[in-house]
């Protein structure tokens, strides 16, 4: 019967064999391989074989991980022919292998924690690009996550969104293409900054939020609406509640923005009354996640 290793065990498998093992093996019965928690194998006996060596590793078919090297006959086994004692095999009860994607997990919780710290790539390079655009006079407003984070709702993000009118969009492109920014493909609205590896991802004046179609809510001049904060112009808050409550509702998959606005308003403590400084078009959703936002969820 085939004799297998099981990570579940208190005991590690040891295995006595006349050979040295091989990738993938199989160990049979009857006499060639024991466990060490069988009685015909004493476990002290197999603990000193496993001290005197220098395990090499190899797994078995089923990806169990196994140690092994070359022992010296033990005189505990003279006159025991049915156990040559000539190898020695030990399972080694290692970490399974990261599962897919464990990497780029653990990957974006150091970048969380950046991204809490202030020190995160994203953040440096919103610094950058608003020193810029200030320096050139470009009207300008930062929206998307780094707007909810300058309203209240702190919420990790790996690119910034900043809104420009097509003129500004021109200039911009005319400043820093090839001087630290690139072009997303060619002839896009969007950019790169390859010093931080970061998507500048542009909204245009004029333009409708979601699906793209015409709707009440538009995308506005940024030279009309932007708030000055300590790292640069942004959209007002209703601005961007009107923005992201016209996007979810018209384009099934930014269902992220409705859940934006709800966490946006538990966060900053939002009243219900706010719903009146909105456009009509959206009211009834900022009122219904206003309703859910006060639900909250037991400790």
């Amino acid at each position: 019967m085939p004799v297998r290793a099981h990570r579940t065990r208190h005991l590690p498998y040891v295995i006595l064999n006349t050979r040295p093992p091989r990738s993938s093996e199989t160990y049979s019965a009857p006499s060639a391989v024991a466990e060490v928690d069988r009685a015909d194998v004493p476990l002290a006996l197999a603990q000193r074989a496993v001290q005197r060596t220098t395990p090499g590793a190899v797994a078995d078919a089923e990806g169990a991980r196994w140690s092994w090297a070359t022992v010296a006959p033990d005189a505990a086994l003279a006159g025991r022919p049915e156990w040559p004692g000539c190898y020695l095999q030990r399972m080694v009860n290692q970490p399974a292998p990261p599962i897919a994607g464990e990497a780029e997990f653990w990957a974006g919780v150091a970048n969380a924690q950046r991204f809490f710290m202030g020190n995160a790539e994203v953040q440096y390079a919103l610094q950058k690009l608003t020193a810029v655009l200030d320096a050139a006079g470009i009207p300008y407003a930062i929206a998307g996550a780094m707007a909810l984070n300058h309203h209240g709702y702190r919420r990790v993000t790996v690119d910034v969104d900043v809104l420009l009118t097509r003129d500004g969009l021109d200039r911009l492109k005319h400043e820093v293409l090839g001087r630290g920014y690139v072009e997303k493909f060619p002839g896009s609205k969007g950019l790169r900054d390859t010093e931080h590896n970061v998507a500048i991802d542009v909204l245009l004046a004029g333009d409708y939020p979601g699906d793209g179609k015409p709707k009440p809510v538009r995308f506005p001049d940024p030279a009309t609406v932007a708030i000055r904060g300590e790292h640069g112009a942004f959209l007002p808050r209703e601005t961007l509640i009107e923005l992201k409550l016209a996007s979810g509702l018209s384009a099934p998959h930014r269902l992220k923005d409705l859940a934006d606005v709800l966490e946006l308003i538990r966060a900053a403590d939002l009243p219900a009354a706010l719903a009146d400084r909105l456009d009509p078009s959206v009211r009834a959703k900022y009122a219904e996640l206003w309703t859910a936002a006060q639900t909250r969820d037991d400790e």
